[in-house]
């Protein structure tokens, strides 16, 4: 098994462009945001049409409220679809597809946090690319089950459903389904965070936990593991950068570690005492952990555990710790804690 970790937007996407450039029989897209605005010799909707003449089979599920452009966008459907490309629209209001996949020739996979949106060019961000017979299939399996439920009709593809079994490996895939009952991230963390004794690192661009997160994390820290949080120091909506700020004054009375990143940073990871890594599309907020569909791997694998540390320490080391001065906190802060822990309760 051969894998890649990239940390920003746009080198994830020269690699998929250079991965789609070379499909000899088929590419699988699942995302939340694709545009056709990443730059002249990005484009890859134009590449996929290109692809298609030549004979590739091209699946694409793609949500349609976050990428609601794509599906207003009539004459670029015709041409697609004219071309025999399958383009599914996920329309679900209450459970987005957040899940970033992309699937070549069954070989090789990309996942991750990395939308397709020039206003992301510049982001950090965090996206692997892997190839391996079992974790591809995992993956392609994933795509299968969002295929199934956006209403595709290829026989071959819906099979594929039912021909892998999630299992717990040395790398494995937690494929998050709560459309349908399927709750992974909740038990994962749980299960992880608790048998922690060294120290917990999250990274994540939106940070408004649930109550039994913020229970479990006060308690990780009572029993002297270092807990510690990175987030954007400015974020790219208010709300949540309000959010993240009010969360990280809360916690850290209590010895939690937050780092303020200072460029914009929508990677998502989790590392427990070096020993397991997870990273994937799933935030740290009620949505992705009751209602979004998500995809993240899980890995125990030496290797990767310690490039994805290093490349959280170098993230780490352009932050600067948070400091909670109570002569900063504002009148509000008390009240809006009360609002945002009484909707992650009431939500999920």
């Amino acid at each position: 098994m051969k894998y890649k970790f990239f940390k920003g937007s746009e080198e994830t996407w020269f690699s998929m462009f250079e991965s789609i450039q070379g499909a000899k029989e088929s590419i699988y897209w699942e995302g939340y945001i694709l545009s056709d605005d990443t730059s002249p010799y990005l484009n890859f909707f134009e590449l996929l049409k290109k692809k298609a003449k030549e004979g590739i089979k091209v699946f694409m599920i793609v949500d349609g409220f976050g990428s609601a452009w794509f599906r207003m966008n009539g004459k670029l459907l015709k041409e697609m679809r004219e071309l025999g490309i399958e383009v599914l629209f996920w329309n679900d209001w209450f459970h987005r597809i957040h899940k970033k996949i992309l699937i070549v020739d069954e070989e090789v996979a990309f996942m991750g946090g990395v939308n397709i949106v020039n206003s992301h060019k510049l982001w950090q961000d965090l996206h692997i690319r892997i190839s391996g017979r079992r974790i591809v299939r995992s993956i392609l399996r994933s795509f299968s089950n969002s295929y199934f439920y956006s209403g595709g009709k290829d026989k071959r593809l819906i099979s594929l459903r039912r021909e892998w079994k999630a299992m717990k490996t040395e790398i494995w895939l937690l494929d998050h389904f709560p459309n349908v009952g399927k709750f992974l991230l909740k038990r994962y963390y749980i299960e992880k965070i608790s048998l922690a004794t060294e120290r917990v690192t999250i990274v994540t661009p939106y940070f408004a936990p649930k109550k039994w997160l913020i229970d479990l994390l006060k308690k990780t820290a009572e029993r002297s593991v270092l807990v510690e949080v990175l987030i954007p120091k400015s974020g790219d909506m208010f709300l949540a950068k309000l959010s993240n700020k009010i969360f990280a004054t809360d916690l850290s009375r209590y010895g939690i570690r937050f780092y303020l990143m200072n460029h914009m940073n929508h990677g998502k990871a989790l590392i427990v005492d070096d020993k397991v890594g997870l990273m994937g599309s799933n935030n740290i907020d009620s949505q992705s952990f009751d209602f979004n569909i998500e995809a993240s791997l899980s890995f125990e694998r030496k290797d990767m555990v310690q490039e994805l540390r290093s490349i959280v320490a170098e993230w780490k080391k352009d932050s600067v710790l948070f400091e909670n001065n109570k002569n900063s906190r504002r009148w509000y802060y008390r009240p809006l804690e009360i609002i945002f822990a009484f909707l992650a309760q009431i939500i999920g």
